[in-house]
């Protein structure tokens, strides 16, 4: 599969989305548009679109809602049942945290604004403007126990990078730390009402869950075979997740498994601003059936 087959298979997602706006639908029936597995499927839909499938959602039908509002003259509360919210009230929060006015304000004020538009793939001359190909190899790993602070949201503002600055040295001193240098970067993805988003654990490895403080979380990675992608220079992470799960990752005979995948920093990354400090992304995989 190349880069424009991942697309192609984004864009099938998105047509089902689509043609469900005012119906029932959720990020696991897109990922069986797609044919992914869930976790694949939202890894590669974030990285192509920009928003988790939950939030793609949830604002492309807010978006038409407020087309509705401006162009329509349906009551607010038959337009918020035809998309799939409860009742009014529930509408009326999530179109203002979308819109920062009131579904009544917004059509008073009579002017499509702030919407999100249908996302469709790049064209056929984009692909292939920037190479990156890495090949992993496939490690198996024994059963790890990371302690860390957790982190839940979409990331949205780079919040992640500000998030290590802020708590990096109180994980650092945990007393039970069995691999001083390396560290952890685990994620998983979480949907909800809400749109969805991703838990991120910024940890260190451990030997026990013991004296575990209060405001940190204890995660135990079980044991598995993971393609190990290495990686030099945080600008690159991106490219490398797109990489993998958009390219290499469908055409390998492995699929993805444990729906979660983590990032592995060394004592090859010393210095995050040098461009040639290297890391791993691991992701975990079975062979795929044939």
């Amino acid at each position: 599969m190349t880069e424009s087959d991942a697309y192609e298979r984004v864009e099938k997602a998105v047509r089902s989305i689509e043609r469900n706006l005012t119906g029932a639908i959720d990020p696991e029936r897109a990922a069986d548009a797609a044919c992914f597995s869930l976790y694949h499927f939202h890894r590669l839909f974030s990285l192509a679109t920009g928003e988790t499938p939950g939030c793609y959602i949830r604002k492309r039908r807010l978006s038409e809602s407020a087309r509705e509002l401006v162009f329509g003259d349906r009551r607010i509360l038959e337009i918020a049942l035809s998309y799939g919210f409860g009742s009014q009230e529930a509408f009326t929060r999530a179109f203002r945290r979308m819109f920062g006015l009131t579904p009544a304000e917004y059509r008073r004020a009579g002017t499509l604004v702030g919407c999100l538009a249908r996302w469709s793939a790049p064209s056929s001359d984009a692909y292939g403007r920037k190479e990156y190909r890495m090949e992993p190899r496939i490690v198996r790993m024994g059963e790890r126990k990371l302690i860390g602070m957790a982190y839940h949201g979409k990331n949205e503002n780079d919040e992640i990078p500000r998030f290590w600055q802020k708590y990096w040295d109180r994980i650092a001193e945990l007393p039970n730390r069995s691999r001083p240098g390396e560290s952890y970067g685990f994620c998983f993805s979480i949907e909800g009402e809400e749109g969805g988003g991703f838990f991120y654990l910024m940890a260190v490895e451990v030997s026990n869950f013991d004296r575990m403080p209060v405001e940190m979380l204890g995660k135990v990675i079980p044991e598995s075979e993971y393609a190990v992608f290495t990686v030099r220079g945080l600008a690159a992470i991106k490219d490398a997740y797109t990489f993998a799960y958009g390219e290499w990752l469908p055409k390998s005979g492995w699929r993805h498994t444990l729906n979660f995948d983590y990032e592995f920093y060394g004592t090859k990354f010393a210095n995050p601003d040098d461009p040639n400090a290297e890391f791993e992304i691991c992701i975990p995989v079975v062979k795929a059936m044939a």
